[in-house]
């Protein structure tokens, strides 16, 4: 049976992640540069916050960039995928934009990405990657 820990906030060094009506947040530290491994950590706190595919929103502001197996670890491996419906990308500087330009256009994610300067926007595209619970039983 599915499950989601709504409510609950786990960290690695570079970053944290929680679930928000069923919505999983991503936030980087501030001024943080990430390799393949603090991508996998990432993903792991994903898997202790659900077992079930949730939209993903990702706030990079501050992220000062990542290594390409980074980017393509995110954007195309199955252990990273198989956790995600869709990504939201927030931006709100050049060096945000430039990031999430890249990793939509290079990267090529397999799952639906969009970069987005306004969360409701964001929130309002995620919900329609939703799966419903009762479609997972």
């Amino acid at each position: 049976m599915p499950s989601y820990k709504d409510g609950k906030f786990l960290q690695t060094l570079k970053a944290s992640a929680w679930l928000s009506d069923g919505i999983m947040v991503v936030r980087a530290k501030d001024n943080v540069f990430l390799d393949l491994e603090d991508a996998k950590e990432i993903t792991a706190l994903f898997a202790e916050l659900t077992d079930t595919p949730v939209p993903l929103m990702v706030d990079f502001h501050t992220l000062r960039g990542q290594t390409g197996d980074c980017r393509k670890y995110f954007s195309r491996d199955e252990e990273h995928s198989r956790l995600v419906t869709a990504t939201a990308l927030m931006i709100d500087s050049p060096v945000s934009r430039a990031l999430s330009f890249f990793f939509v256009t290079v990267a090529r994610p397999i799952r639906p990405t969009q970069f987005f300067t306004d969360e409701a926007k964001a929130i309002n595209w995620l919900n329609q990657y939703r799966v419903s619970l009762a479609l997972q039983r």
